[in-house]
């Protein structure tokens, strides 16, 4: 049994009264089991840490994130400054052969952003790709991680699986002549990650022990990754968490989600595997089948009910209502949870109706899940709140994003885009995450965009669509203690008070104690996940 006392600590809990007092929270185990006025005397502790009048705070837990894919990417070229054409074959050619041989023979790219490119007035493609001497398969993914462009070599060997073209051709870019481009879009990019560029149980392994630090410095200690994609087994997945978890090595608790391209893959996972939604063993547990029901807004494939402001087109459904009741029923019939991907509203209404159906006696009791709904309605907003269907927003991504949404959509419908007041006003349950590495990992720059919807210059001055600000405290909470629903843990973690998991960040200072918009600069000191300090900001 590990006993742990905590001294001289302020204790900051979103919606409570403020006071100027200073405590001790004493730690049993994974548990809080007392917080009491600095100087109470009890048995004495195993370990001691002396807070020195920092703010003791509920750790950070986040919802939604790719987290191989993020810790993977050091392996990886990072393509997210390279402006020119010119620029990134010179990047490409040099030194490509060891980093090629780093990545099972493929030459690998992320972050690209070929539509900015200064000297090129084309997105690129195999034949561009083709011009550069490397005599490796190349895969080129774009930043936000929904559209890729290959070479000839590498379009030689994602071609041999049928599957692709099969259940992917719309994603699939072809010239007038009909041939493959070399570019793909939303679930062919994720089809070729999963069959093409997987990774092995030991690099899956590697990679998350890289990652964890940087989990632990943002006070990160509770993640639903994604991370399907990157190892294309979900064997290997669990077995690489597992595995560090046995040695003591995992830092945080992880629900793995299970990427799905169709029915069939659900029931090949129910057929091979006995863990269900929540299940598992230690800090690994079972998350969500995760569905793709749209694409993006960059790529005019997110699915709208009135069409792009810009294209006069409405983006694209990846499966028709009945396809996806089929989907969600079948989750639900065998207590699996589902998180699906909707930007549009038009795929929020999709996902919302099958939620509803699978269940007609209970709201929603699974918690299935809606990630993004990057433009909603307010009768969408009256079914979330009806059906107790939770949100998962990425309140970051509106640091680059907002100068581009009303050219997509239109001045009219921004007032819907990217909601926060309104989710808080409809009572509608909702989530604060990262989606890293699409958004950024810190979860401090996601509580400095929701409270004041700004880039980190301050732009647009008064916050874009200003009414939709949050206070820090619905912030924090959206952060520290929503995520808990999600995984039917609410009344166990996501609070700083005795009887929870002792899951507990260290603050420089009181969020209330600092200005708006130095929020995103408020550090975290230190870190302890169920009872186990695994930061200390000042460590020698």
């Amino acid at each position: 049994m590990s006993h742990t006392l905590i001294t001289n600590a302020q204790v900051y809990r979103p919606f409570d009264l403020h006071d100027n007092k200073y405590y001790q929270v004493r730690i049993v185990d994974q548990r809080i089991v007392s917080i009491e006025e600095n100087g109470y005397k009890g048995k004495n502790p195993e370990k001691s840490f002396n807070a020195k009048g920092r703010v003791l705070c509920p750790s950070f837990k986040d919802s939604h994130i790719h987290f191989l894919r993020y810790s993977l990417m050091k392996k990886e070229r990072d393509l997210r400054k390279i402006t020119t054409w010119k620029h990134l074959k010179e990047q490409l050619s040099d030194g490509a052969e060891e980093v090629a041989l780093q990545q099972n023979n493929w030459l690998v790219g992320r972050g690209l952003m070929d539509n900015k490119f200064s000297d090129k007035d084309t997105l690129l493609t195999a034949e561009d790709l083709d011009s550069i001497d490397i005599d490796y398969p190349i895969f080129l993914l774009h930043q936000d991680g929904h559209e890729c462009v290959l070479n000839t070599k590498a379009l030689e060997i994602v071609r041999k699986d049928d599957l692709l073209e099969e259940g992917h051709d719309e994603f699939i870019e072809k010239d007038n002549n009909g041939n493959w481009t070399g570019r793909f879009k939303d679930t062919a990019v994720h089809f070729i990650k999963m069959h093409f560029r997987n990774k092995s149980t030991k690099e899956a392994k590697d990679a998350i022990i890289d990652g964890l630090p940087h989990l632990a410095e943002f006070g990160i200690t509770h993640i639903d990754s994604d991370d399907l994609n990157y190892v294309g087994d979900y064997s290997k997945v669990w077995k690489a968490y597992s595995d560090l978890d046995k040695k003591g090595e995992l830092t945080c608790s992880a629900y793995l989600h299970h990427y799905v391209f169709n029915i069939e893959d659900m029931k090949y996972y129910i057929d091979n595997y006995k863990f269900r939604t929540g299940d598992g063993e230690g800090n690994v547990r079972v998350g969500a089948f995760k569905i793709f029901v749209d694409g993006t807004y960059r790529l005019h494939t997110a699915a709208l009910n009135l069409p792009y402001f810009d294209t006069g087109t409405t983006g694209t459904l990846i499966y028709n209502q009945k396809e996806l009741n089929k989907m969600v029923s079948f989750a639900e019939k065998n207590n699996m949870q589902v998180t699906m991907h909707c930007i549009g509203d038009r795929a929020v209404e999709t996902a919302l109706k099958a939620i509803i159906q699978a269940n007609k006696k209970e709201k929603n009791p699974m918690r299935h899940r809606i990630i993004h709904m990057q433009n909603t309605r307010p009768d969408l907003l009256k079914m979330l709140h009806t059906f107790r269907v939770p949100i998962e927003t990425q309140p970051g991504f509106l640091q680059k994003e907002y100068p581009e949404y009303s050219q997509w959509l239109g001045e009219d419908r921004c007032q819907f885009v990217q909601v926060g007041k309104s989710l808080i006003e409809n009572d509608v349950i909702f989530t604060a995450s990262s989606d890293a590495p699409i958004g950024p990992l810190n979860p401090m720059e996601h509580i400095f965009s929701s409270v004041n919807r700004t880039d980190d210059n301050g732009n647009p001055e008064g916050g874009w669509q200003p009414q939709e600000k949050i206070t820090i405290d619905q912030a924090f909470h959206s952060y520290c203690t929503s995520p808990c629903f999600l995984n039917h843990t609410e009344k166990s973690s996501g609070r700083l008070l005795p009887g929870f998991d002792a899951d507990i960040i260290l603050l420089e200072e009181n969020p209330h104690e600092v200005e708006s918009i130095s929020l995103n600069k408020l550090k975290v000191d230190a870190v302890w996940h169920k009872g186990t300090q695994v930061f200390d900001r000042y460590d020698s």
